[in-house]
């Protein structure tokens, strides 16, 4: 009886021990890449404007004839951060609207311009006696889209001894609102935070609105505890609105990336991003406990055939 319960015993400390060190899914913290582009549930604002009421923008408001001015322009690359902040080839220009003066150079190139503030400076030249307006303007392209930006300001100067005429009304054009990118695109299955288990075939399906037909597909994923690069699932693909995958071999969080792309010349783009739970599949309690009892069992008849022996009577010699 004793052995039979030390048997017992064995066969449940297995038991208990095999759940406790059994694999079982942990919690990994989501790629933070995914909330820098929230498309389509966040919202994007951006603005390219001259800052006329800046304590750095210095525009004289009068100048003699052969004197040498500078004016200071300081301009704004304002709005919400993302992925697609910086507005490129952005130039500024200042003219005179009536000639009373001159300008050593009107055209000013900055180049590339990145979320906050940057300066611009002229040197403007009295020639003649008349009323007149400095006239800058601003113009950049976000190449996301190809949405262009424009401001401009005008503000009247007096140079010289002008006659007595009646002093132009300054003009300024309010700054525009960029074009709104008509293509979107969104994840019908996965939704966020969906578990899936590894080496499963999964549905992927998604849904498209606006844009220039046809449109075009890129799927692709990212594994925080992988790769730091986009791995591609299908690319450049027909927009079927679904398809088949089947999910790597790994335990964690990954990222699917959807992107669309429409016929326009250059085309429009849009990004969805979803994070979903991979977790290997969790081995059946029945399937844990078959082979443990199969080894008790055998346990069991092995020790009851060793104890009948030792029991048998010795031979006897007559």
């Amino acid at each position: 009886m004793k052995k039979i319960t030390y048997i017992l015993l064995g066969i449940m400390l297995s038991v208990i021990l095999f759940l406790v060190f059994s694999p079982k899914t942990e919690g990994i913290s989501n790629n933070p890449c995914s909330s820098c582009h929230p498309f389509p549930n966040g919202a994007f604002d951006q603005y390219l404007d001259i800052l006329e009421g800046d304590v750095q923008t210095q525009i004289p408001s009068s100048i003699d004839k052969e004197q040498i001015k500078t004016v200071s322009v300081i301009i704004e690359n304002g709005g919400s951060s993302g992925i697609y902040d910086k507005i490129s080839d952005v130039f500024l220009s200042l003219a005179s609207q009536y000639g009373f003066f001159s300008v050593d150079s009107q055209a000013i190139v900055l180049g590339d311009m990145y979320l906050g503030k940057r300066s611009a400076v002229w040197h403007i030249t009295g020639l003649s006696d008349g009323n007149d307006i400095i006239v800058v303007s601003v113009v950049g392209t976000n190449q996301h889209g190809s949405s262009q930006f424009t401001d401009s300001y005008s503000i009247p100067i007096i140079v010289g001894q002008p006659t007595t005429t009646p002093t132009p009304t300054p003009t300024q054009t309010p700054t525009p609102t960029p074009t709104i990118n008509q293509l979107s695109v969104i994840f019908q299955s996965p939704k966020e935070e969906d578990n899936w288990l590894t080496l499963a075939t999964q549905n992927i399906s998604w849904l498209t609105n606006g844009g220039r037909p046809p449109l075009r597909i890129t799927l692709e994923y990212l594994t925080s505890n992988i790769s730091e690069h986009w791995i591609n699932i299908a690319q450049n693909t027909a927009n079927n609105g679904s398809l088949t995958w089947e999910s790597p071999n790994i335990n964690g969080t990954i990222n699917l990336r959807i992107t669309a792309f429409d016929s326009s010349r250059p085309p429009q783009t849009a990004i969805a991003i979803v994070n979903i739970q991979v977790a290997k599949p969790i081995p059946e309690f029945t399937t844990i406990m078959i082979p443990i009892i199969l080894m008790g069992v055998i346990s069991l008849i092995i020790i009851f055939k060793r104890t009948s022996k030792q029991k048998k009577p010795p031979n006897l010699i007559y």
